[in-house]
């Protein structure tokens, strides 16, 4: 015997509820209902926000123009600029790198400047 659901019975009351594809399912006896699913609040694996005015800051630190400190980390100038005026974040390695470039300027700088090893 299938019972109707309307609008004055709970959700799930009559045991059977509908699938986003319009499937029917019966929920089995002393399962459950599916309930919310939570979600942490962000985006997964993204670390602090590295603000506009830090990047130029640092950029400043080591008395280098846009065009030569982009160069000197590996990026294009106006990937550069996107992060100076907020319009991108630096993500992952470039983000890592401008970290530590805060901490120690002048240990990033020399590293940078020797070249790879060969």
């Amino acid at each position: 015997m299938r019972m109707r659901m309307t609008r004055a019975m709970p959700p799930y009351a009559n045991g059977v509820y509908s699938t986003r594809n319009g499937n029917r399912i019966r929920r089995v006896p002393g399962v459950k209902a599916p309930g919310r699913v939570r979600r942490p609040h962000g985006k997964a694996g993204r670390g602090a926000h590295l603000p506009p005015q830090d990047i130029r800051a640092i950029r400043m630190g080591l008395d280098k123009s846009q065009a030569e400190f982009a160069r000197m980390i590996g990026v294009s100038v106006s990937t550069l600029q996107n992060w100076e005026q907020g319009r991108r974040q630096p993500e992952g390695p470039a983000r890592a790198l401008l970290r530590v470039t805060a901490e120690n300027p002048g240990a990033v700088a020399h590293a940078l400047k020797s070249g790879h090893p060969q």
